[in-house]
């Protein structure tokens, strides 16, 4: 039996997020035969869209759900790695809070580290995740990898799909990043591409057909410049 988390940072969720929460940890649970989940809840300084109702409420649901809260927002990079720090389990992921990918590409994700063949799986993108995401997240997107390709040296382009899983080895990985927001994941990514020792894989995710990707903001972006070029000179 492995036990595995599930890291879910939250910062200023949206109405009726509870819900998706409780149906997918429920259902991932009831298909993930023998094994342990536990969901690993990150609230990132929210100051809207949760209250300690909410808590109180997700915790009767889901009794296999933990808790963790800090005041001031930090980033989904510093969230992740609070709630990786807490976890004790054999293999962790971390998705968005409304489980925007297919429950089938978190399964697949799950099944392939249980082989221990690999010590993380970065997910990436198809062309069909595009159809859901505002134009502006598009572009930046689109660019970020042009940039990637031109710029930073790693196997793939595609840094920012927010799904990956890894082991206890990845989870090393992990800890060692220092962006707290956007980039934290092409830093988990470079880390790994440069660490002989670390086996790692990429997996295309299916996106959920109903899902709404959120605008990035100007002010996240003009922060990350710095970040990227740290990223690049690395």
């Amino acid at each position: 039996m492995s036990r595995i988390d599930i890291i879910l940072p939250c910062y200023n969720p949206h109405y009726n997020w509870m819900d998706k929460v409780i149906i997918s940890s429920h259902s991932i649970q009831e298909k993930l035969k023998g094994d342990e989940l536990n969901i690993i809840l990150v609230n990132d300084g929210s100051i809207k869209g949760i209250t300690k109702n909410d808590v109180a409420l997700l915790k009767e649901k889901i009794p296999f759900l933990h808790y963790i809260e800090y005041e001031t927002n930090r980033g989904k990079g510093f969230a992740v790695r609070k709630g990786a720090e807490f976890s004790q389990a054999d293999i962790l992921l971390y998705t968005d809070i409304d489980f925007p990918y297919a429950e089938e590409s978190i399964l697949e994700m799950i099944a392939l580290l249980k082989r221990d063949q690999t010590d993380i799986l970065f997910g990436t993108r198809d062309e069909e995740y595009y159809t859901h995401v505002p134009p502006s997240r598009k572009m930046v997107s689109k660019m970020l990898k042009q940039f990637t390709a031109l710029l930073i040296r790693i196997p793939f382009t595609d840094t920012q799909c927010g799904l990956k899983g890894f082991n206890r080895r990845g989870k090393e990985i992990l800890l060692q990043t220092s962006i707290d927001r956007y980039l934290f994941d092409m830093e988990f990514i470079c880390l790994a591409s440069r660490n002989k020792n670390i086996r790692f894989q990429t997996l295309v995710i299916k996106t959920e057909p109903n899902s709404v990707f959120s605008s990035l903001s100007a002010k996240v972006l003009m922060s990350e410049i710095w970040n990227f070029l740290k990223l690049m000179v690395k």
